[in-house]
């Protein structure tokens, strides 16, 4: 990897350690691992209505409606910073 994406991938794991635990772990296991909102309920042990709380606090902290746009928010936040 070039140093500017590793630069980028540095600060993009940061903003998710900022995250609440809950919402860290679903955006995590949404993001890295693709998985459905149903596959991530049943793997974190929740209702998928919790995970879809999860979702929704992360995107209204990001000002976003999806979770491409999230991950897009959160690398273009960081790096305007």
């Amino acid at each position: 990897k070039s140093i500017f994406l590793k630069e980028i991938e540095e600060i993009f794991n940061a903003s998710i350690e900022n995250l609440p635990e809950g919402c860290r772990e679903v955006f995590i296991l949404s993001r890295n691992q693709g998985l459905s909102n149903k596959e991530i309920a049943a793997r974190m042990q929740v209702t998928p209505r919790t995970v879809n709380f999860h979702l929704d606090n992360i995107y209204s902290k990001l000002n976003v409606t999806s979770r491409t746009e999230a991950v897009m928010a959160a690398l273009r936040y960081e790096l305007v910073k």
